[in-house]
């Protein structure tokens, strides 16, 4: 691991709702590879989210009365309140998605300031 890190941001959602911030440090070498997988973690969220979509309109798959109560229930559950699952998602995706842009910001600064030095060091 290069001594060269950096601090990503991002918080915790905890049980009762609430949040605690906190950050984790990555090796900028590693960051390209870390990048590869938030993306794909973003894009396997929103596919599930379309899943979600699709499950919150659900119909009974039969007419007795167990299906027809408990599938309005079922895609209730998938619904964007608190403690429903496209509310998860939407949060999942808000954190991956500023852990990403954080991540690419620094790639950006760390591109930057590698290319003026490399110039820096063809004039001398």
């Amino acid at each position: 691991m290069s001594k060269h890190g950096v601090n990503i941001a991002t918080y915790v959602l905890n049980p009762d709702g609430t949040t605690t911030p906190t950050s984790f440090r990555v090796d900028i070498d590693k960051l390209p590879h870390l990048l590869a997988g938030i993306k794909a973690a973003l894009d396997t969220l929103e596919t599930a989210k379309q899943t979600a979509r699709h499950l919150q309109d659900i119909s009974p798959p039969a007419s007795d009365p167990v299906s027809v109560q408990s599938t309005p229930q079922f895609g209730a559950l998938a619904g964007d309140g608190a403690g429903q699952l496209m509310a998860a998602l939407h949060e999942g995706i808000a954190v991956y998605t500023s852990i990403k842009d954080q991540c690419e910001q620094v790639q950006r600064r760390y591109s930057t300031t590698d290319t003026k030095i490399a110039k820096g060091i063809r004039l001398s």
